[in-house]
């Protein structure tokens, strides 16, 4: 427990550390290249990028970055965009504008995708993993799952480190998330061990993250070639490692066709499978076949809120982790309709209505959240 309990406090101090380093930088989404004059010209513009809010174009011409050349700034060197800077002085025709980048630099959707949302998952990971430790301090399998929200917290803090490209942020968010499922897998196999009803062997767990750690160093290595990118490797990892765990868990759910772990076995199939649906759907897989995605990753990556809303679920309707005491279901039909009342208001937001104002959407959640809580 002592153990546990030292993991959750490094993982918030982590966590802390991550979200004010986002703070610290927004996320200027401007990609460069040199043109034939051998001038750094813009090339792209990230939709939630700084630059986009700025009014910077494709083709303005980067004079400096942080008052020198861009090419000694190691952003512009290494991976041919610009983060991580305080100034940026572009040339457009005969003007010429410096521009400040600080923390005053997030717009309104920076600060919703890249900090709240993040940390709020995080808080929530945070509060469910303490709320599994009272519930079981000395179960294994409630162990392997704390420490899977809290990896799956730090990932998401982190993956917009990894847009910004600082390096420790970089490496975790690869990291973590090539590993995340086999923690989860692992995760599956410890609870249905305990349980005298494993339907996979143990050696497909450990066989996942090697394969994992494998596939993560040719991520390391890909850095190196230019006929595949980092991102390819690790959205095609993640997609062999969804297709493997969904069919084992499809193998459970007819292994457990006449017993009652099938509803545990089918509520985890659904948290998987619901929650990394619009991330591989809409964006992994257009980006892997056709090189662009369908919705920007920091929407559909807001569906992963399901998969801490299902544990709940799964807990408090005792088909995971018998609860010794009972608990007013309509506290957690309240919680667990948080999510779902979010993301329609943020689509609504997005898709619907984008000159809202905050007292519209205000109304607009708590008219959806009490229909869902209903």
């Amino acid at each position: 427990m002592r153990r546990t309990i030292t993991v959750i406090s490094v993982a918030a101090i982590v966590a802390l550390y991550l979200t004010i380093f986002n703070v610290k930088h927004p996320l200027i989404g401007m990609d460069v290249e040199k043109n034939k004059n051998g001038d750094i010209v813009v090339s792209d513009i990230y939709e939630f990028g700084w630059a986009k809010k700025n009014g910077i174009h494709i083709n303005d011409q980067v004079l400096k970055v942080d008052g020198k050349p861009p090419l000694s700034h190691f952003t512009v060197r290494k991976y041919k965009t610009i983060e991580q800077a305080k100034t940026i002085t572009i040339q457009r025709e005969n003007q010429i504008q410096t521009l400040t980048v600080d923390y005053k630099s997030h717009g309104t959707e920076q600060w919703l995708y890249y900090i709240a949302l993040p940390m709020g998952f995080f808080l929530f990971a945070v509060s469910l993993s303490i709320f599994l430790l009272r519930l079981r301090p000395d179960d294994k399998s409630a162990t392997v799952l704390i420490y899977f929200l809290l990896l799956i917290g730090l990932c998401y803090i982190s993956a917009s480190l990894s847009a910004k490209y600082a390096l420790f942020g970089r490496q975790m968010f690869n990291g973590i998330f090539l590993i995340l499922p086999a923690v989860f897998l692992h995760f599956v196999h410890h609870y249905f061990e305990k349980e005298k009803k494993v339907w996979f062997a143990k050696k497909i767990v450990f066989s996942l993250y090697g394969f994992n750690l494998v596939m993560f160093v040719a991520s390391l290595i890909s850095l190196s070639f230019r006929s595949i990118s980092e991102a390819e490797v690790l959205l095609a990892t993640f997609f062999i490692n969804m297709v493997i765990i969904l069919a084992l868990l499809g193998k459970g759910f007819v292994y457990f066709k006449k017993d009652e772990q099938q509803h545990t076995v089918k509520g985890l199939f659904f948290a998987i499978g619901l929650s990394a649906a619009p991330f591989v759907l809409f964006y992994a897989l257009p980006v892997l076949i056709i090189g662009k995605w369908g919705l920007p990753a920091e929407l559909t990556v807001t569906s992963f809120f399901v998969l801490p809303s299902v544990f709940l679920y799964l807990i408090c309707t005792d088909r995971l982790f018998r609860l010794q005491f009972s608990i007013n279901h309509f506290v957690y039909y309240a919680l667990l309709s948080l999510f779902p009342a979010f993301l329609v208001t943020l689509l609504y937001a997005k898709f619907v209505n984008e000159a809202w104002r905050l007292v519209e959407l205000a109304l607009l959640f708590l008219l959806i959240y009490s229909t869902f809580a209903e």
